[in-house]
């Protein structure tokens, strides 16, 4: 595939626009939420995304992960399904933290 399929693939480019949204996270993404055509794919785990991304930045231990999702958020009380939908509904902000912290 060429740049650009790779980069709306990966969640570099809105995938409804096309315009460049940073680095992204590994799956594709919009800023165009309320279109009426984005829906959250069946079977999406938001946990899953947000590990295996800290994964990749090498953080392999979930103990770990989870830690740096609670101090995100700010709060060490949420399950861990609901720190993943909570910072998958803040994705672009984790990232920036997360490039910061680790």
């Amino acid at each position: 595939m060429g740049e650009i399929a790779d980069g709306l693939i990966n969640g570099d480019f809105d995938f409804f626009s096309g315009e460049y949204l940073g680095e992204g996270g590994g799956f594709p993404r919009s800023n165009h939420g309320d279109l009426d055509t984005h829906r959250t794919p069946r079977g999406h785990n938001p946990l899953k995304g947000v590990r295996n991304y800290l994964q990749k930045r090498g953080i392999l231990k979930k103990g770990d992960q989870r830690k740096l999702m609670e101090d995100y958020i700010g709060n060490n009380s949420l399950s861990n399904q609901e720190l993943g939908e909570w910072i998958s509904d803040d994705w672009d902000d984790f990232i920036k933290y997360c490039k910061k912290h680790i």
